[in-house]
């Protein structure tokens, strides 16, 4: 018997939400309160004085807003949401912002009774890559279906299109990286049996697609870039992005929406000191000059205390009722287990917990590990759970891809990709 577990999949309750939001108007984002706005400047000024930059280079001035199609997505379907979970109608008044920033950051920013939430560009390029790659693998499952089904056989057990491509089964980018461009099907595809070759095709594509982020989330801005044109094409050309791409964009960038929104509602920057390691005050102190000079200081959570990630986790699944739970909870996981492997160090979370005393953000795995233990009811309970899980794990301790050169990894993410479309499509 064959069980298949697909929250994300077209059909159910939140998937017809997002449809019927996106297909029809899109409201105007709330404005952004100026004294907002100068506090957000001077954080990715702080930031990029973190990183070197000389003080007038650093000054934010004043981004445009990322105009491409998940931003539109969300736009239209953020308040159809909130709508329907009852949400109180000052959360859709808060102003969500999208920055063409070569930063990868999220954040809630606060001035005075005024507050908004930033999400940069670069982690855009995350979310969508993320979310092209995985739907790709789906379709990538629903293809070993049919050729099953054309050979008479059948799956058994359950059965995971999402998560079974994320699972450690010793395939890794080293099998194929030094297989010369334009063998590389041949090398994947090494057994008679198109269904197992797939199977492997899509561990490959997800080790790739985890390179790539390890970069976006990581490297420098010229390396992410590149690295998102890889599987989005140039920014501002994505008309042909699959509905189910775009479904999941929209839902992973509603979970980050409601974990800033806890920032905000449950306080969280009023009651965190902030990285005492980081001389962030002087940094401010630096920038004050060119900005506003009011702002003396920005938050940092690396660093910060994990129980209010874990809470602001929490707050974005809780505040999510039934039908529309088990999907977001889904989009959640694979977001924070994408962020494990882009932010992995070799480590587990259990022995990182004891060694910074719960002050260890940001620990993806070990956000994954809590969720699906405290959330998962019905058909996640169990298997899939514990799937979902290991997956995390082991991912965060696999070892860095940073050492790859991007021109052998490009060429070989491209032939990959390739490949995917040709057998999903077949």
């Amino acid at each position: 018997m064959t069980s298949v577990y697909q929250p994300l999949a077209p059909g159910t309750p939140l998937f017809e939400l997002w449809r019927t939001a996106v297909d029809g108007h899109v409201p105007d984002r709330p404005a952004i309160a100026p004294a907002v706005l100068a506090r957000y400047h001077a954080h990715v000024g702080i930031r990029r004085l973190a990183a070197g930059a000389a003080p007038k280079a650093a000054v934010a001035a004043g981004a445009a807003e990322d105009q491409r199609l998940s931003v539109r997505d969300f736009r239209a379907f953020f308040p159809a949401f909130l709508t329907a979970v009852g949400a109180p109608p000052h959360i859709a008044e808060q102003p969500v912002s999208f920055p063409s920033l070569d930063l990868f950051d999220a954040r809630a920013v606060e001035a005075g009774d005024a507050m908004g939430i930033f999400v940069s560009s670069r982690m855009l390029d995350a979310v969508d890559v993320l979310a092209r790659v995985v739907t790709l693998n789906t379709r990538i499952f629903a293809a070993i279906g049919r050729e099953l089904e054309r050979t008479g056989r059948r799956s058994t057990g359950l059965v995971m299109p999402v998560w079974w491509p994320l699972l450690s089964v010793k395939l890794t980018l080293a099998d194929v990286v030094d297989v010369p461009r334009g063998q590389v099907r041949d090398a994947v595809f090494d057994t008679p049996d198109r269904a197992l070759g797939c199977r492997k095709l899509t561990h490959y594509v997800a080790q790739a697609m985890f390179a790539l982020l390890e970069r976006i989330v990581r490297g420098t801005p010229e390396e992410a870039s590149r690295c998102a044109a890889a599987v989005l094409g140039a920014r501002g050309h994505q008309s042909k992005v699959p509905r189910s791409a775009r479904y999941l964009s929209t839902v992973v960038l509603t979970f980050i929406a409601l974990h800033e929104h806890c920032h905000i509602l449950h306080q969280h920057n009023s009651l965190e000191p902030g990285d005492p390691d980081l001389p962030l005050a002087q940094l401010g102190e630096r920038l004050a000059s060119h900005t506003d000079p009011s702002i003396t200081a920005s938050l940092n959570l690396y660093g910060t205390t994990m129980m209010f990630e874990q809470d602001a986790d929490c707050f974005a699944i809780e505040a999510t009722p039934d039908p529309y739970k088990e999907p977001l909870l889904d989009a959640a996981s694979l977001w924070l287990t994408a962020l494990a492997c882009a932010d992995r160090g070799g480590t587990g979370w259990m022995p990182a917990v004891f060694a910074t005393e719960g002050r260890i953000h940001p620990q993806y795995a070990m956000r994954v590990f809590l969720l699906n233990g405290k959330y998962s009811e019905g058909a996640r309970q169990g298997e899939v759970a514990q799937w979902v899980r290991r997956a995390a794990e082991d991912l965060e301790q696999q070892p860095t891809t940073l050492d790859v050169p991007l021109d052998t990894l490009l060429p070989l993410t491209a032939e990959l990709l390739a490949i995917a479309e040709h057998e999903a499509a077949a």
